[in-house]
C-alpha cells in the first residue's frame, strides 16, 4: 500500500510538471489530431489547417510558460487545452475581448441580501453560489461580465 501511494505521488508530480509543447513533430501531430477530434474542428483548406496548426503549437508554448510562472509563484492554477487553441492571441482578442461602449453606464450598483463571508488571510474561498454562478460558456455574445454575477 505504501509503495502504491509513493508511485502515485511520483506520477502525479510528473503530470503536474508535464510540458505540452515539444519540438517532436509526432507529438505535436498527436496533440493536434486529438484537439481537432475533441473540439470537432474542421478547416476549409489545407492552408487554413496549416495556419491553425501553427497557432496551436504557439499556444502550447504559452500554456507551458504560464504554468511555469504559476508554479514559480507558488500557485496551483493549471492552464490547459481549450477550444480556442487554434486562434492566435490577436484573433482571440478581436473575437472575444471587445466591448461595446454603447452599453457602458456610470450607474453604481450594489448587491443586496448577500451574506458577508469572512476569509482568513492566506485562505481561499469558492464563491460559487454565494457571489457568483458556476462557470458557463457564453459563446460569442461579448457579455462575459454578465455571467460572473449571481
Amino acid at each position: 500500500m505504501i509503495y502504491a501511494l509513493a508511485v502515485l505521488a511520483v506520477v502525479s508530480a510528473a503530470v503536474a510538471n508535464a510540458k505540452l509543447y515539444t519540438e517532436n513533430q509526432s507529438h505535436q501531430n498527436y496533440l493536434w489530431n486529438a484537439y481537432k477530434q475533441d473540439f470537432k474542428k474542421q478547416y476549409s483548406s489545407p492552408e487554413e489547417e496549416q495556419s491553425r496548426f501553427a497557432a496551436f503549437v504557439e499556444n502550447l508554448k504559452v500554456i507551458d510558460e504560464r504554468n511555469a510562472a504559476e508554479q514559480a509563484a507558488g500557485g496551483n492554477a493549471r492552464h490547459g487545452l481549450t477550444q480556442f487553441m487554434d486562434l492566435t492571441q490577436g484573433e482571440f482578442a478581436k473575437l472575444f475581448l471587445g466591448s461595446n461602449k454603447e452599453y457602458k453606464t456610470s450607474e453604481n450598483r450594489t448587491m443586496d441580501n448577500k451574506p458577508e463571508v469572512k476569509v482568513a488571510d492566506g485562505q481561499s474561498q469558492d464563491w460559487t453560489g454565494i457571489y457568483t454562478t458556476p462557470v458557463k460558456n457564453q459563446g460569442y455574445c461579448g457579455s462575459c461580465w454578465a455571467f460572473s454575477g449571481a
